[in-house]
């Protein structure tokens, strides 16, 4: 777990350290050439995202290491647990399906995405995937809450909120730490990740707001402020030193000059976590924040068809 008595001082001090080491430094320019190589072919990846078709119940994810120019590697994900691959190539009308992750007969090694065999399968993977207890799944429901684009029936606390997207496909924005466990660059091509990123204009200010997910029975529930306050630190270390990437990959137009990050830990409607939410914002504030240190604390509703997620007031500590 990340240091038992971290501040947010410490934590930024470390994550500095980290992103400063050779090891550091080569992460930072592998993950920046990504952002860079997908702004330069920007419209190209939306154009062939457009060929893809929607299938209830399915949503598709994308990577910064899988889109590129040549290949687009599309993630296929049931409440928001990944079942399968999706590889469009260009000017080809081709859409081949891999199936994975899910122990469901599937007649040969691809199919093309339209395929009846494609429609089987999945139906069969959603019966497998939602006996699960995911985080992903936790995940799912909200960026499905957090992207309504209409006020009327989004979830309150995520109004002004939008999450940050990929060729306007969903992912997990990737970072050069670790924050799982202890502070660490990750190695090889591999890159730590915000759970959910999502711009908001709250109280008349531009932020950016770095969620980490918890599910109910997870056993680091005390740790999720922390991770979510490193991720912020790796965050404003890569805005303030290549501003122009990384405004740009963060969804806006433009850099901007008094940016918010907020770290909010998004964990279970418990009386624990309430307490040890409360008890790891009051010992990251010691000697003072330059984050948002914030909670919303979710349950789940029977409703028609399943279940929905329901968030209470998000409560602000800092």
């Amino acid at each position: 777990m990340l240091m038992p008595e971290a501040t947010v001082s410490s934590i930024v001090a470390k994550v500095e350290e980290l992103l400063e080491s050779p090891r550091g430094t080569e992460k930072v320019a592998q993950l920046k050439g990504h952002f860079d190589r997908l702004a330069k072919n920007r419209d190209a990846l939306r154009e062939q995202i457009r060929r893809l078709r929607a299938r209830k119940d399915v949503a598709f994810y994308g990577s910064v290491g899988n889109l590129k120019a040549e290949r687009l590697e599309i993630d296929v994900r049931i409440a928001g647990i990944s079942c399968g691959k999706v590889d469009l190539v260009p000017h080809r009308d081709e859409r081949r399906f891999r199936p994975e992750n899910c122990a469901v007969p599937f007649a040969g090694e691809s199919r093309d995405w339209g395929h009846a065999a494609v429609s089987r399968y999945l139906q069969a993977a959603k019966v497998d995937l939602l006996c699960r207890s995911r985080e992903a799944t936790i995940e799912s429901a909200l960026l499905v809450e957090m992207s309504k684009e209409s006020s009327e029936g989004k979830l309150r606390p995520l109004l002004w909120h939008q999450p940050v997207k990929l060729a306007r496909l969903p992912f997990q924005f990737p970072l050069p730490i670790s924050a799982r466990g202890e502070l660490k660059i990750p190695g090889g091509t591999s890159a730590g990740h915000a759970d959910i990123l999502a711009r908001a204009r709250i109280a008349g200010r531009d932020r950016l707001r770095v969620f980490e997910v918890k599910k109910d029975d997870a056993p680091d529930i005390a740790h999720a402020l922390d991770q979510a306050v490193a991720y912020c630190a790796a965050l404003k270390y890569l805005l303030v030193r290549f501003p122009a990437t990384y405004f740009s990959a963060s969804g806006f137009g433009r850099v901007r000059k008094n940016l918010v990050l907020d770290a909010v830990a998004f964990v279970p409607a418990k009386a624990e976590a309430y307490r040890y939410v409360e008890s790891a914002a009051d010992r990251l504030a010691k000697g003072g924040t330059q984050f948002g240190l914030c909670a919303q604390f979710f349950h789940w509703e029977v409703a028609a068809g399943g279940k929905a997620l329901v968030i209470e007031g998000e409560r602000r500590y800092v």
